[in-house]
C-alpha cells in the first residue's frame, strides 16, 4: 500500500501544515470538501496542498506463517 502524507500550503508564509495521511489524496480531499462545507467554508482545490509519498517502517506488524 502506497500512503502519501498532506501538508496545507499557507499561502501567506508559504509554511506547511500537516492535515493527515491517506492512501487515497482525492477521495481524502473529497470528503475533507464535504466536512468544509457542512461547516460553512468554501472548499480547496488541490493545489492548496502539498504531498509526499511516505515509505513508513512498521515493526510491529503481526506476522502470518
Amino acid at each position: 500500500m502506497t500512503l502519501y502524507n498532506i501538508f496545507y500550503i499557507d499561502d501567506k508564509y508559504g509554511d506547511l501544515s500537516y492535515e493527515g495521511t491517506t492512501d487515497n489524496f482525492d477521495k481524502w480531499l473529497e470528503k475533507h470538501n464535504k466536512d468544509r462545507c457542512k461547516e460553512g467554508d468554501d472548499i480547496e482545490k488541490a493545489d492548496c496542498f502539498e504531498v509526499a509519498e511516505i515509505h513508513p517502517v512498521i515493526f510491529d506488524k503481526e506476522e502470518t506463517e
